[in-house]
């Protein structure tokens, strides 16, 4: 009974054993979910600034719109005073000598509107291309956020169904455990009872012995008076045998 008792308990350990290291791989699991969704929300960031770079971006591009349709309209009016300006002075006025300095003030004012059309527009050629690049960074951006999440997702559904079945095992492990606690506590029980048994068949075969001395001795001295009293009736036989 003690051998079994101490197997038992020997199994019992192995049981906390095993319980122990599957606590150890959740917890692992635990961490690699947090660092899972650490990196999503990294990437959610990322994605967020670059929507508000884009949103900047987007601004600047329609200050630049507003403008280029700005010096566009300059330009319309200035080409509609220099229409007015020939008109006035007719088309040989403005291309006669006595006409060439306002030909050459005309001239130099449309220069003048041409670069600044021009550098506006390469302004907003470069805030397309900025524009663009922001949103293939954006696309590429969601793309990757897309492809975490869904990463994430199936870390966290794998992550969710381990730690199901992990949950099992430690609850069946626990049942085991107390099931092998309670086997040991009843195999304890028993023993203390069969102890028990010895004992008061151990005090009842002391009894039993101490009762056969007693009635052994009591015999005994019985056979020893019996002996006496047939030597005493022996003597005195002898002794009246020789009165007689």
């Amino acid at each position: 009974m003690q051998q079994d008792i101490k197997a038992e308990r020997a199994r019992l350990a192995v049981l906390d054993a095993e319980r122990d290291a599957e606590l150890a791989k959740l917890r692992t699991f635990e961490n690699q979910q947090a660092e899972a969704a650490r990196a999503v929300y990294a990437a959610s960031f990322a994605v967020t600034s670059k929507e508000s770079e884009l949103v900047d971006l987007r601004a600047r591009h329609a200050a630049l719109g507003l403008e280029i349709a700005a010096g566009l309209a300059s330009l319309e009016d200035n080409l509609h005073a220099l229409y007015l300006l020939g008109a006035d002075n007719g088309l040989e006025g403005v291309l006669s000598p006595g006409g060439r300095a306002d030909k050459m003030r005309v001239e130099g004012y449309l220069a003048q509107l041409r670069a600044s059309r021009v550098d506006a527009l390469n302004r907003l050629r470069v805030a397309r291309e900025d524009n663009i690049r922001v949103q293939h960074d954006i696309e590429f951006a969601l793309e990757e956020l897309t492809r975490m999440q869904l990463v994430a997702e199936s870390e966290q559904a794998s992550l969710d169904g381990l730690r199901v079945e992990h949950e099992k095992v430690v609850n069946a492990l626990e049942a085991r455990h107390s099931a092998g606690e309670a086997k040991v506590r009843q195999m304890t029980k028993d023993q203390n009872s069969l102890e028990r048994t010895l004992q008061k068949l151990e005090q009842a075969v002391a009894q039993a012995e101490a009762e056969a001395r007693d009635l052994a001795e009591k015999k005994q001295r019985e056979a020893e008076a019996a002996e006496r009293r047939q030597e005493e009736e022996t003597q005195k036989r002898a002794e009246q045998a020789r009165q007689a």
